[in-house]
């Protein structure tokens, strides 16, 4: 008898315990975007992450450069800006652009990359990539990817 209820004041324990951790909101997404999904209108939540990845290649002189208008940083923060080399020892071979953004508060935001080269002012960029993030308060949208 004894035995038994050590083990119901263990259960007990161990609910309260597990109950006591668990998050009343929901775990912030995490969606990873690509060329493909070029001029796309992203619905989040404050918390999401939104990593974009785009070919490039440093080696032709050419890099991704944010143009105008500037993200609003009150709505979208860059949180993350590297560049992800390609596999193998292949001198000259494209690796990937990669950029994270996390959802800050509520409101409405654009971004607009430019693939150039810096010394080439009165060019027009070999590559555009732009999204647009909205971001609701509290318990917004289920945080789709939308067009």
């Amino acid at each position: 008898m004894r035995f038994s209820r050590m083990k119901m004041t263990a259960a007990a324990l161990l609910s309260a315990i597990l109950c006591a951790c668990s998050t009343t909101g929901a775990d912030p997404q995490h969606y990873e975007l690509t060329t493909a999904d070029k001029g796309r209108t992203l619905h989040l939540k404050s918390g999401d992450i939104v990593t974009v990845q785009l070919a490039s290649n440093p080696t032709t002189g050419f890099q991704w450069e944010f143009g105008t208008p500037a993200l609003d940083r009150k709505v979208v923060s860059l949180r993350e800006d590297r560049f992800i080399a390609p596999k193998g020892d292949l001198c000259g071979a494209p690796g990937k652009r990669s950029l994270s953004f996390q959802a800050e508060g509520p409101g409405r935001t654009d971004i607009r990359l430019i693939y150039v080269r810096p010394w080439e002012k009165n060019r027009p960029p070999a590559e555009e990539f732009s999204l647009t993030f909205e971001v609701e308060s509290g318990s917004g949208p289920d945080g789709s990817v939308g067009k």
